[in-house]
């Protein structure tokens, strides 16, 4: 569980740091902007399954600005803080009940879904940071290490 909980508090805090730097740039090209909205809008369509909630409805790849993405992004914090505060390590392994975008039906554990949220928004970060330099800006620093070091 300790793990699990770094790994989306490291999310959170990369996110933020992503997105501020994005901000504090001024222009970015559109798809940088796609790839950073989809990343907080992914973050919230599985909070929303993971609260029993239905997600059908909520676009994967929506068009916003940074200010919204960070927003979102904010909310997204302080919802996964307060679900990690509810469960424990033997909850992991709970199975929850959801139908993708698309309507499929799916079964996963808690465990799975938040490691998945995780590593999903990784590696978009990392497309990001890719575009970034392509247009001739420095990446922003999100790695773990740093969070970690930052955090002590």
């Amino acid at each position: 569980m300790r793990t699990i909980r770094k790994m989306i508090e490291h999310s959170q805090w990369a996110n933020r740091r992503l997105l501020e730097g994005l901000i504090t740039y001024g222009t970015v090209n559109v798809q940088t902007k796609q790839i950073i909205a989809h990343i907080v809008q992914s973050e919230l369509v599985w909070l929303t399954r993971l609260e029993g909630n239905d997600s059908t409805g909520i676009e994967l790849w929506p068009q916003l600005e940074l200010g919204a993405c960070l927003a979102i992004s904010d909310s997204n914090k302080t919802a996964y803080d307060s679900f990690l505060a509810k469960i424990e390590n033997d909850d992991l392994d709970q199975k929850i009940s959801y139908r993708n975008q698309t309507g499929k039906q799916y079964d996963t554990p808690i465990r799975e879904i938040l490691t998945h949220v995780a590593l999903h928004s990784q590696y978009h970060r990392g497309q990001v940071n890719t575009l970034l330099r392509e247009d001739g800006k420095e990446p922003i620093n999100v790695d773990m290490i740093t969070f970690v070091r930052e955090m002590t």
